[in-house]
């Protein structure tokens, strides 16, 4: 299916002024997304981040009048957003538990041997909860089998009286 993009203006006093006070920035995300769908022929609507922080603003009162919205419809789904806000860029994945490190480290302008060491540490630091977590499981283990141990004891003793 071919992209569409289109810009809106979409009244939502009509809307919201039916409702209870305290649930008009609701009733105004629900309506954007009937208006969206009903309008640009698909089921699944998105609102981005940016047009739900405009909505909410001031409040759960008192939201927008009317919102100036693009909506960019892909694969049967529309997509919401301002229409000065620009897509988002997809960002790849990082790996394990150390993958973005490297790339936070060097913004902030710090040197690879730096980051080598800083990695050597996380590292260790992981390996040692890995240590605690087993020698504590070590300890509970031991100290249950006293317990049943002590337990059976005095049972046995009841029994013996």
């Amino acid at each position: 299916m071919a992209e569409k993009e289109r810009v809106y203006t979409i009244p939502l006093r009509r809307v919201w002024v039916e409702v209870p006070r305290v649930r008009r920035a609701n009733r105004s995300v629900s309506e954007i997304k009937r208006f969206l769908s009903r309008h640009m022929h698909a089921e699944n609507v998105q609102i981005s981040k940016a047009l739900n922080e405009i909505i909410w603003k001031r409040g759960a009162k008192k939201p927008p009048a009317k919102l100036k919205v693009k909506a960019r419809l892909e694969d049967n789904v529309v997509k919401a957003m301002l229409p000065e806000e620009k897509e988002p860029a997809k960002e790849e994945k990082k790996g394990g538990k150390l993958g973005g490190i490297k790339e936070k480290l060097a913004k902030a302008g710090i040197v690879e041997q730096e980051v080598k060491e800083i990695e050597k540490k996380a590292e260790q630091a992981v390996v040692e909860k890995g240590k605690v977590a087993e020698e504590k499981g070590k300890e509970t283990k031991e100290g249950g089998e006293e317990i049943k141990q002590t337990a059976e004891e005095k049972q046995n003793e009841g029994k013996k009286v």
